[in-house]
């Protein structure tokens, strides 16, 4: 699965800035820096935190695992992308 992860800080900031700007109209989505694979994602965070387990990615069949692998699932072109990669924020962590 792909996916676009945003930090929960920069959304926050991303209302935020809606609410204070007030009534617009649709606003952009809001998306991360970078497009990941998510089963990556979720080794390197086990990895950062010494967790020796295995994770084994899931592959779904037909039309629901196609959509979960294209880019249908990604900020649309006119996206605000903001905030931290994941290895940026992973390296935040304590």
């Amino acid at each position: 699965m792909i996916t676009q992860p945003v930090a929960a800080a920069e959304v926050g900031a991303a209302l935020a800035e809606v609410v204070d700007g007030g009534p617009r109209g649709r606003v952009p989505d809001v998306g991360g820096p970078r497009v990941e694979r998510l089963p990556d994602l979720t080794r390197r965070l086990l990895r950062h935190r010494g967790r020796r387990r295995t994770s084994v990615p899931v592959r779904l069949p037909d039309r629901t695992g196609r959509a979960m692998n294209g880019p249908d699932q990604l900020p649309g072109p006119d996206a605000v992308l903001r905030g931290p990669t994941f290895a940026e924020w992973l390296s935040l962590l304590a």
